[in-house]
């Protein structure tokens, strides 16, 4: 009897010391956050060195969705697919091409030890509507979700929410000016025309502002012919992040290459904001 009895001791001495076989797609639980959906534990997000993180198919599941993703690992291209719900960056961008918009982050998604893509609650906050409060040490993740919903989107949304013409001529401009330069500085083209087109000194659409000649002509691509030639991809995406509010430039309203200007004295009575690329920025 006492024979079984310290047997049975030792199978649960061993069982209880042995360490467990995680699961694939599992996280040690050090590495674990635990995410509540208004008090509700819903999920578990990963409680990276960065910060605490959450997979954006649980989040896409909150709202009825099931979304699909695919990590390649050589590429570091990240893609999530769901009814309602598209999304594609990578490790080395701060762009998320989301439901056919450009939104830019300051936090990029991280892979978990367990392979799965994690995205920062600024993202989740950004993408989803959804408050959140993250406990210190990252260890638990409270969202609330009443003003939460999908993120908008789709072929349409910048010149429904926009306009027409406001997304063409913008995108044109910044091709035609900022075309060879770094995408800050096409950002910073499309954010001058947004500040113009909101001060009261200025015309209030961009086809105005650019177009705009009552003082001098202020964008000499418009007598040049260089506004119609068809923007690259790259100007669309600049001129749609800076729709989306992603801003380089501050509160400049003014631009200028000094190397090519005809006469740059004028600068001298504004303040200089930044450079990017060949571009000097004004307020």
């Amino acid at each position: 009897m006492k024979k079984c009895f310290a047997a049975a001791l030792v199978c649960c001495l061993l069982f209880c010391f042995t360490p467990a076989v995680l699961a694939d797609g599992q996280l040690e639980e050090a590495d674990t956050a635990m995410v509540y959906i208004d008090g509700l534990l819903t999920c578990r997000g990963y409680n990276s060195p960065q910060g605490a993180m959450i997979r954006l198919e649980d989040m896409c599941a909150f709202f009825g969705v099931e979304a699909g993703s695919s990590y390649d690992e050589a590429t570091g291209k990240v893609s999530i697919l769901g009814r309602g719900f598209s999304l594609e960056t990578s490790l080395d961008s701060n762009i998320l091409h989301v439901n056919e918009r450009y939104i830019h982050t300051d936090e990029r998604f991280t892979v978990g030890p367990n392979g799965r893509c994690y995205f920062p609650i600024s993202t989740v906050q950004r993408l989803f509507g959804m408050k959140a409060l993250v406990s210190e040490g990252g260890k638990r993740i409270d969202l609330d979700s009443s003003a939460a919903a999908l993120p908008a989107g789709g072929v349409s949304y910048y010149s429904d929410t926009f306009g027409a013409d406001n997304v063409y001529w913008l995108e044109h401009i910044v091709n035609a000016e900022a075309g060879g330069q770094p995408l800050e500085g096409m950002v910073g083209v499309a954010n001058v025309v947004l500040n113009r087109v909101n001060d009261h000194r200025y015309p209030d659409n961009v086809h105005d502002v650019v177009f705009d000649d009552r003082v001098s002509v202020q964008f000499p691509p418009t007598v040049e012919g260089t506004i119609y030639k068809e923007p690259s991809e790259w100007s669309i995406i600049a001129a749609r992040l800076a729709l989306e509010g992603y801003n380089t430039v501050q509160d400049a309203i003014f631009f200028i290459d000094p190397v090519h200007a005809v006469d740059s004295s004028w600068t001298a009575g504004y303040r200089f904001i930044t450079k990017i690329g060949a571009h000097e920025f004004y307020k």
